[in-house]
Parts: C-alpha cells; sequence; structure tokens
C-alpha cells in the first residue's frame, strides 16, 4: 500500500524488533516466550488448558505441527517474566517444562520487500544472486500492466478463463492424484491396498465421476473483503493482489470476480465509497495504523443480507470511535433509503487491538440495525446462520453433496432403520437436512453456542427426531454401543480443513456397532492421516476393527478455482 512505500528504506530495513516496538498496540512479536517440552501433537487449546493450572493467561498462543515448542506472548514484560517463573520447573505429562526469552521473528513482508529492493538494485546478470529468475522478473513486469481487478480475477479464481467442462477434468486430475497420495501413505503404515491400487490407476479406491455445481457463477454467499490501498495508493475495499508472506499487501476491487454475488459486490463497493471519504485510513497490516480492516458479507436464499465490518481502535479516542460508528450507521441507512442498497443487517466488529486477543473484551460486536443472523434456506428447510458460523458457500451444489452423503449413509432407502451420527455437526445442517430419511440423529459438537443453533433449527424446521449433544465426541461414542443396542449405526463426519482429532478417530474405530463412515473433506490431504488411522490393522493404540476405502466422489462447491469437497465412504465387517 501507499503508506508502506512511503515509509522509506530505513523503515523497510528495521530489525524485527524495533518494526514490533514502533507498532502501537498489543503485537506478538513482544514480550514473548518459548515454551518447551510439550508433547509434539499437542493442540493450542490444550497448551492453553495447561497454562491456565499455572495461573498464566497469555495474550497469544502459537504452535506448529507436530512442534514440542509453543511461544506465548504477553502484554507487558511483568506479565511476561511472571510466567517464566510459574512455567520453569514445572511438568506436563512426565515432560520437563522450560520457558525461555523468544526474539521476535523477522516480519514476512519487510523480508519480501527487502528482497525485491535487492533485485530492482541489481544488473540484469545479478537477478540469480538477488533470488530471482530473469524470467519471473519480467512476467512479473508484465502482469503489473494489466489492469487490477483482471489480475485479482486470475489470483481469486484462476480457472476462470477455461471453459466448466475442462475445470472438472482439472479436479478429477488433482483428486486421482491426492487418493494415489493416500494410497502410498497407507502403504507406509503397513496397511494392504496393493490389490486397490492395481485395480484403481494407483488410487486407494475407485473415484466416481465428479458432481458438478449447479450454478457456476454469482454462488458464494459469503465474502470477506480485505480493505486496504490499491497498488497506486488509493483506498480500496476488495481482495489482496497476493500473500503478505510473499511481500503483496495492495488490494483491489473484484468487479471481475465471477464467484461473487451482485448484492455482494454492491455492499463492497458502497463501503469503499464511505472509507474513501472518512477521515479514518484503512488499516496498515505492516505498521498497525489505520482502522478500517475488513468486510464480511453473507446473503441468503431468503434475501437477508448481511454485513459486517472490522475496525480497530487501538489509536483513537472512545469518542473518536463512537463517531466513526455513528458515521457508518448514518452512511449504510441512508443507502438503503436512498438508493436502495440490499443490506438486512449492519454489524460492527471493533477490536480494541491491531492482532488477535485471546481477551473476552478485546473484541466486541455491536448490531446497527437488523439482527446479527441470516436465514438460508437449503433442501426446503430453513436455517439461521450466525454472522460467524460456518455454512457452506455454494448452497445449490451443498445440496447435491447432502443428497450423495444421504445416499452413501444408506438412507434414502425409505426404510428409515438407521442411525445417523453427526460427528462436529456444528450448526446441525447434514443431520437435520438428512433427518427424514432416519430413524435418529444424534448430533455431537464440542461448541455449546453451535449446538444451540442446531437445536433451534430442528425446531425450526419440525424435526423432533434429532438430538445434539455438547461434548467432545469421544466421550459420548463410547456409550452408544449399549444406549442403541443392536440398531444399524452410521457416521457422517465433515471436519475442517486439519480433518477430526486423533481422539475421535479412535472412538469411531472404538465404536463396534459402527460399520460405515462417510468422510467429507474439503482437504485430502488434512484427511490422509484420518483416512490412515481409521484403516490401521488393529492394535493396542488402534482398538477396533479397521475400516477400508470403498469409493469416492469429487464434489465441486468452488467454480473457477481449482477447490472441490471429496466425499469418500469407508466400511468395515
Amino acid at each position: 500500500g501507499a503508506g508502506a512505500g512511503a515509509a522509506g528504506s530505513t523503515e523497510l530495513r528495521a530489525d524485527a524488533g524495533s518494526l514490533n516496538q514502533a507498532r502501537e498496540g498489543f503485537t506478538t512479536e513482544v514480550n514473548k516466550l518459548s515454551v518447551t517440552g510439550f508433547h509434539d501433537r499437542i493442540s493450542v487449546g490444550e497448551v492453553k488448558r495447561v497454562l491456565r493450572k499455572l495461573g498464566v493467561n497469555p495474550a497469544k498462543v502459537k504452535k506448529g505441527p507436530r512442534s514440542s515448542k509453543a511461544y506465548i506472548t504477553f502484554r507487558t514484560d511483568e506479565e511476561k517474566k511472571k510466567a517464566m517463573a510459574a512455567i520453569t520447573g514445572q511438568t506436563h505429562k512426565k515432560r520437563q517444562l522450560v520457558a525461555e526469552d523468544a526474539p521476535a521473528s523477522q516480519d514476512p513482508f519487510i523480508e519480501r520487500r527487502n528482497k525485491k529492493q535487492r533485485v530492482d538494485g541489481a544488473g540484469k546478470g545479478d537477478d540469480q544472486r538477488a533470488g530471482v529468475s530473469q524470467e519471473d522478473a519480467e512476467a512479473a513486469a508484465a502482469a503489473l500492466n494489466r489492469p487490477f481487478p483482471e489480475q485479482l480475477a486470475d489470483r481469486v479464481t484462476p480457472l476462470h478463463n477455461k471453459p466448466y467442462e475442462e475445470q472438472l477434468q482439472i479436479k478429477t486430475q488433482n483428486m486421482q492424484a491426492a487418493l494415489c497420495k493416500v494410497t502410498k501413505a497407507m502403504d507406509r503404515a503397513y496397511i494392504h491396498v496393493r490389490a486397490a491400487r492395481q485395480a484403481n490407476n494407483g488410487a486407494v479406491c475407485p473415484l466416481e465421476p465428479i458432481v458438478p455445481s449447479p450454478v457456476q457463477v454469482a454462488y458464494r454467499n459469503k465474502c470477506e473483503f480485505t480493505v486496504g490501498r490499491d497498488p497506486k495508493g488509493m483506498p480500496t475495499v476488495g481482495f489482496q493482489l497476493g500473500s503478505y508472506q510473499r511481500g503483496v499487501i495492495a488490494v483491489a476491487e473484484p468487479t471481475l470476480c465471477r464467484n461473487i454475488n451482485k448484492e455482494a459486490l454492491a455492499v463492497c463497493l458502497a463501503f469503499q465509497e464511505f472509507v474513501r471519504a472518512s477521515p479514518h485510513l484503512p488499516f496498515d497490516r505492516v505498521n498497525h495504523s489505520g482502522v478500517w480492516r475488513l468486510l464480511t458479507v453473507r446473503t441468503a436464499a431468503s434475501g437477508d443480507v448481511l454485513a459486517k465490518i472490522e475496525m480497530v481502535v487501538q489509536r483513537l479516542e472512545k469518542e473518536q470511535a463512537d463517531a466513526a460508528v455513528a458515521d457508518l450507521k448514518r452512511f449504510f441507512e441512508a443507502k438503503v433509503a436512498q438508493d436502495g442498497l440490499k443490506l438486512s443487517s449492519l454489524l460492527v466488529q471493533i477490536h480494541k487491538f491491531a492482532q488477535t486477543s485471546t481477551e473476552s473484551d478485546a473484541v466486541t460486536v455491536e448490531s446497527l440495525f437488523g439482527p446479527p443472523t441470516v436465514t438460508e434456506i437449503i433442501m426446503g428447510l430453513e436455517f439461521v446462520v450466525h454472522h460467524n458460523a460456518f455454512f457452506q458457500v455454494n448452497v445449490p451444489a451443498t445440496e447435491l453433496l447432502l443428497q450423495k452423503v444421504g445416499e452413501w449413509a444408506g438412507l434414502t432407502t425409505g426404510d428409515k432403520d438407521r442411525v445417523l451420527l453427526d460427528v462436529c455437526c456444528g450448526t446441525g445442517t447434514i443431520g437435520i437436512c438428512l433427518a427424514q430419511h432416519a430413524k435418529k440423529v444424534i448430533g455431537i459438537e464440542l461448541i455449546e453456542e453451535a449446538v444451540e443453533n442446531a437445536k433451534v433449527n430442528a425446531e425450526k424446521n419440525g424435526v423432533t427426531s434429532a438430538e445434539f449433544i455438547a461434548a467432545r465426541a469421544e466421550a459420548v461414542m463410547p456409550s452408544l454401543s449399549d444406549k442403541l443396542a443392536q440398531q444399524p449405526l452410521v457416521a457422517v463426519v465433515d471436519p475442517p480443513r486439519a480433518g477430526l482429532h486423533q481422539k475421535v478417530i479412535m472412538a469411531l474405530r472404538r465404536c463396534t456397532i459402527l460399520k460405515r463412515v462417510v468422510y467429507v473433506s474439503c482437504s485430502i490431504g488434512g484427511a490422509t492421516q484420518n483416512l490412515v488411522d481409521l484403516c490401521r490393522p488393529e492394535s493396542r493404540k488402534h482398538v477396533g476393527a479397521p475400516f477400508h476405502v470403498v469409493k469416492a466422489v469429487p464434489v465441486d462447491l468452488f467454480p473457477d478455482t481449482p477447490h472441490c469437497e471429496l466425499v469418500l465412504m469407508l466400511e468395515r465387517d
């Protein structure tokens, strides 16, 4: 952005420590400790629980996958010193914990900008020494001569110039390659998949033809627009032209991104008009100055349109922040009344500090008008979707996905003899949509707010055969075998990108009456370890008969992009 460029080379070459000290408010690179001694598979949530038991309440906790080290940050040096004394010498699962000062990490944006300066200052023969090939440098220069919205469309929807049939072929090839990687992972775990590999061109199971999306444009019902500056320095609301880690923070208007609907785009451009007239600047990710940071727009088949605007107030007095919120409300009320802008709800999310904090009072959400929800319609049922809840972004394609899940779960025969176990059910979408074909639905979800939403959605749609439980799946499932006796049980899991927790996988294996699992994956890379652990030979650690992967099918929820969902059926004798 223009603000970063105007800072000059001295600021760009500042070391990590001085840059973070220059940032006002909380930053994860100041007052930081490294804590070693944890088990490498411990989750961030469990690290937080361990620290709370020790009386330590950090502002931020970070931990890499398969790492025994966690980084914890505090608001003051005094809090950091107290935490170091409280942690050092303590043990966790017979491992000694050690807390030490952690140096600030180099900001990735500054690293890339410094590298670019070296490239710009190098002669043609020095490109390789600068770390960038001449071919890449020329391609980057040519790309920058194109209009910014064109560049953005190529980044956000990289397949938009290809016919849809060709997009489906690319996604099918990607899923076939991903299933071949699953086969290799199972080989390494001594799972016998040789026959399947030979029969399915190296894949762990047959791959059925991809299910196309019924709509290829304007399908997204949720968009998160960044507030920043375009490459010419103009305040802009849209998407970034690159990643922060690669040294790009410029934002372009999403006018050529075909996956965005007209209602969301209209709200985006209206907010851009407001930001450009505002006395407060867009938030700057480099020096943490500015106010306006993010716009989230949710649209729904019911006609609801919700906008949530995020602002950072760490450099504002309370009166200034209140005035900015009042201006925002007046602006959008006028847009709705005078210009016919479709907007049923306006929320503002206020961040006291620039970076995320675990403190409950650091982020507040205020409704300026309308409810904090939209009502989405899927398979003829109505779902109240909270402003921060997960919901699939392509409803017409999701309906086809749910039909496939129901078919593979054996819930379309009409006899309603099966009990559906919806693991990590969220707000209950899968279970409620399939409830009419099941004898009973049992949804399990750790987040209590999501379970309450699921109960509301079930009642709203007259679903009386669904039970939603707020608990850990591994805690509930052992009792299911006794509770359900010999009733046929099928599980559907739709986890986040990282997959299911290891304990949930072990609980699925131990549930002896469970013979079939339908696994919906939005990232087959994240699901691979889950599939391996479900299919491993039985052992002291992996109790319960193993499953095997029967078949898989891709479902395209994201036209114009390389992504799609993958549904897998697993069974055991």
